[in-house]
């Protein structure tokens, strides 16, 4: 679903976020570190503390699997 959106929407930064955490969840990190920077390309400056004020993810149990997705990718905390 995440590859699909990123093909409709490819300035949609959702999608990138999906991305990144299933392919680090499917040890893919080639693949993931591709679509965090795209997602860094949408989201100049991005990093993981500004990435948990700013994300609209109210289940915190989620926000940590995207956010751990992002450093094991290699955003800066």
């Amino acid at each position: 679903m995440g590859k699909r959106s990123a093909a409709l929407y490819p300035d949609w930064d959702t999608a990138y976020w999906l991305l990144v955490t299933a392919h680090v969840r499917l040890d893919q990190l080639p693949e993931a570190r591709a679509a965090l920077a795209k997602l860094v390309a949408l989201q100049p400056g991005l990093t993981v503390s500004g990435a948990r004020q700013r994300f609209p993810i109210r289940n915190q149990a989620f926000l940590n699997t995207v956010l751990d997705g992002f450093r094991a990718a290699g955003l800066p905390e």
